[in-house]
């Protein structure tokens, strides 16, 4: 059965894939935009659970003018009925009609009930086959019994999809599949055999594999830090800060501006020294006095 044999055999028409491709490229994760692209292919499919919803694995490959490509990972609900009343209209990806009457395909890590099956998958240990390969889920300390409406979305990041669930696990699906092994999860999981502590510890694993390739990682679950900070966001805060210093050095223009925060910037990495006659100064939300006289110059 290839692909799209699978995908017909759960009412999607042709159209999905053109639907599919819309989807992504409106998506804060997908990270090509202005890239022409020649061309949208579904790879792979794979089954995930047969009804209550149905949920689908779909992996597909965008393919760029300039020779480029970028494989997505979408897990898909598949919901009967109008998706009007029920879904955000942000995470539906398509909507048809047909003999068997409406069907609503949404994005599976928007609706909980989708993605309760995950962590059911996750939790059971289990393999699943997909038409090119298979699915390999892995949790032992995942707990069972899992209540979709103890399902929350956190937060919109940069390049993964991720839910808590009861308040306790995160799950960070990435939607960028990359032909290499994780090294997040293989630095998680060496620092946590090593007895480090200051990382999560990884609590379930969802990997995907073909013949004769390497596993590669499709979804992380690791205990949920209430007082965490997500790493974009202390990022962005740290460039605000730079350009209050900025503000407060009284910079009118832009190109002022930047040349000042790179000139700040510099002191973050370990092999380079601000610039020689550059003033250093705390910045504004890190400094407990507030101070406003400048550092010594170098």
């Amino acid at each position: 059965m290839t692909p799209a044999t699978l995908l017909a055999r759960h009412g999607l028409e042709e159209a999905t894939a053109a639907a599919l491709l819309a989807y992504v490229q409106r998506q804060r994760w997908y990270g090509s935009r202005g890239r022409a692209v020649a061309g949208f292919e579904v790879e792979d499919v794979g089954t995930l659970r047969e009804s209550g919803p149905a949920v689908l694995l779909v992996l597909a490959t965008v393919r760029y003018e300039d020779g480029g490509r970028e494989r997505y990972s979408l897990p898909l609900g598949i919901r009967p009925g109008p998706a009007a009343g029920f879904f955000d209209p942000e995470r539906v990806v398509h909507e048809t009609g047909g003999d068997a009457g409406p069907m609503a395909v949404v994005d599976a890590l928007g609706d909980p009930e989708s993605s309760a099956a995950l962590w059911e998958l996750i939790g059971a240990g289990a393999t699943l086959r997909t038409e090119g390969g298979e699915v390999r889920f892995r949790g032992e300390r995942i707990a069972g019994g899992v209540d979709p409406g103890s399902i929350r979305p956190l937060g919109r990041e940069q390049s993964n999809t991720s839910l808590v669930r009861d308040d306790a696990e995160l799950l960070k699906w990435f939607r960028v599949v990359e032909d290499v092994r994780s090294p997040e999860l293989e630095m998680t999981e060496a620092l946590h055999g090593a007895g480090f502590e200051h990382v999560p510890a990884p609590l379930g694993v969802v990997e995907y594999l073909r013949p004769g390739a390497e596993a590669v990682l499709l979804a992380l679950v690791q205990p949920y830090l209430h007082n965490g900070t997500e790493g974009w966001a202390l990022a962005l805060t740290s460039l605000r800060d730079l350009y209050a210093e900025a503000e407060l050095e009284g910079v009118g223009d832009e190109e002022s501006a930047v040349r000042l925060v790179e000139e700040q910037g510099a002191t973050f990495l370990p092999s380079r020294s601000p610039p020689t006659g550059s003033r250093t100064r705390c910045a504004p939300s890190r400094c407990p006095r507030r101070c406003s006289a400048p550092g010594p110059t170098p």
